[in-house]
This record gives C-alpha cells, sequence and structure tokens, in this order.
C-alpha cells in the first residue's frame, strides 16, 4: 500500500494557490478467478498503475482514502464485476468502521440541464435509529432508499460527513478504454476512470474537441470549510508556450504531475462538446 499524498449553501470560493489534494492511497489486488474472494496476489501500486503490465481476466482492488468532514469531491475509479463491470452504488461507500456514516451526512451528485445549469440531487445517509428501514442513503423524502444510486465510473460527488475518516471503495478496475464525454459550457464533475492519481496531460488521456483556455477545477476545502478552487487551462499550439496540452492558471507552466490523487474529484467546463479517452492500465 502507498501514500498518495455537502451541505447546500455553503459558498464556493475561487482561489488559484489552494492546495490541490488529500493525502489517500490504493492498493490493487490482482485476481485471476472472477470473483473478489478469489484473489490470488496483490500488487503494490508504486506510482502509476500504467506503468506496469498486468496479465489477467479480472483485476480488482479498492482504495481507502481519507475524507474530512469539510465539503469534499469523491471520485469513481472502480466499477462492478464483470465484462462490462455496472456502476458502484452509493451503498459501496464503506465507512471507517470505528467511526461510521453519521445520521444526515450528505451527498450530493450535480448534472448540468439543457441550459448549463447544474443541478444538485441531495442524498442523506440514515441509521437504524431514524431510517424508515434499514440504515443506508435515502433521497431527500427521508423515505426512498438510494442505496442503489449508481456513481458512474469517471463521475464524482460532493460529500459532506459530521466525522473525517477514511472511505473505502472496492470493485474491480477496468480493463477496457473509458470515455467521458462533456457539454458545451456546463460543469461535469468528473474523476479519473481507473484508480490512478490523475495527471490531464499523461500519455493514457487523449482530449478531444478541446479548446483554447478551457479548465479543469480542482476544489478542496480551506481551514474554514469553504472550497477554495484551482483552475487548469487549456491552451493549443496557437497560444501555449510549449507544447499544448493543460496549463497552470499562471498560463506558462505545463502540468506535469497529477493534479488530483486516487478518489480525487474535478469539475470539467468545455467551451463546446468534447471528450476525455483514458486507456485502461492492464494489459
Amino acid at each position: 500500500m502507498y501514500d498518495l499524498g455537502c451541505q447546500l449553501g455553503k459558498r464556493f470560493h475561487w482561489d488559484h494557490d489552494s492546495p490541490v489534494y488529500r493525502q489517500g492511497h490504493c492498493v490493487i489486488w490482482s485476481e485471476i478467478m472472477k470473483k473478489l474472494m478469489a484473489v490470488l496476489a496483490i500488487c503494490a501500486v508504486a506510482g502509476y498503475v500504467a506503468a506496469q503490465t498486468v496479465v489477467s481476466g479480472n483485476i480488482v482492488g479498492y482504495s481507502s482514502s481519507y475524507v474530512t468532514n469539510q465539503l469534499s469531491m469523491f471520485g469513481m475509479n472502480f466499477q462492478g464485476l464483470g465484462t462490462n463491470g455496472p456502476s458502484l452504488t452509493l451503498s459501496g461507500l464503506n465507512p471507517d468502521p470505528n467511526i461510521g456514516f453519521a445520521d444526515l451526512d450528505t451527498i450530493e451528485t450535480g448534472l448540468a440541464d439543457e441550459n448549463g445549469v447544474v443541478q444538485f440531487t441531495s442524498y442523506f445517509y440514515m441509521g437504524a435509529d431514524i431510517a424508515p428501514a434499514d440504515a443506508g442513503w435515502y433521497e431527500s423524502d427521508y423515505s426512498t432508499y438510494a442505496g442503489n444510486q449508481a456513481i458512474p465510473l469517471g463521475s464524482s460527488i460532493w460529500v459532506q460527513l459530521a466525522s473525517a475518516q477514511n472511505v473505502l471503495v472496492a470493485g474491480q478496475v477496468s480493463a477496457s478504454s473509458v470515455t467521458q464525454n462533456f457539454v458545451a459550457n456546463a460543469l461535469t464533475m468528473s474523476s479519473s476512470a481507473f484508480p490512478v492519481a490523475f495527471n490531464p496531460n499523461d500519455s493514457s488521456c487523449t482530449w478531444s474537441g478541446v479548446q483554447d483556455l478551457d479548465q479543469i477545477q480542482v476544489g478542496v476545502p480551506d481551514q474554514n470549510g469553504v472550497v477554495q478552487f484551482t483552475t487548469y487551462f487549456y491552451m493549443g499550439l496557437d497560444i501555449a508556450p510549449g507544447a499544448a496540452g493543460w496549463y497552470e492558471s499562471d498560463y506558462s507552466t505545463y502540468v506535469s504531475s497529477p493534479i488530483v490523487p486516487v478518489n480525487g474529484g474535478f469539475w470539467v467546463l468545455t467551451q463546446g462538446t468534447a471528450s476525455l479517452v483514458q486507456t485502461s492500465p492492464i494489459k
């Protein structure tokens, strides 16, 4: 194992100098059999999984990432088991067993409407003491179970917990490339589609349709719980000081290292229809 370095109404504040990510860690398990319990070996990932060559029918594993008690973006890097694994769900988020989720802990998903305005949907954790049925995640009516709400591969959610803790997610690593599509002029909640720290300029990432000054926005809470955003801009050869790609907000520093860790999330904002294809680290 290696170290990788919402409540509605909270104000988002833009700050290009904020820290980019919190520490997390991830372990990838190599499974020859199709079932999770048939794990035969554990491979410690020492940087990018993409740098390794892994031959296997299924690769399953887990990530355990520290989530503060402030509003935090959490990305989904795994899928369910199977050839075309289904999306994992809210019930696939596992709290620290010594702490646990608290009543009314909140998850928010965001999806842009036809006008490009992000509409948020809130889900609340309800323990056995207040839940209308089993403990778990419920819709905002506090009665409709939402544990089966999908968190698509490569997407992210906002999480607000009462107690800071490690949140564990287990699943299958996609053996195929994953494509994310972005609608023009609409913020999209995104993440790496694989359990690797995300560098938008990595050779595993192929961007199409991006234009000069399209944005990636990484938000983390400061000591007061206010989300501070760091923005990265795409610059084509016509305006870039060097290679075309993603640059820091000084418009001169080429992004050469990860901007979010495993389970990190970010916004993508493009002026036109665009896409990102990530190749799988599994060979």
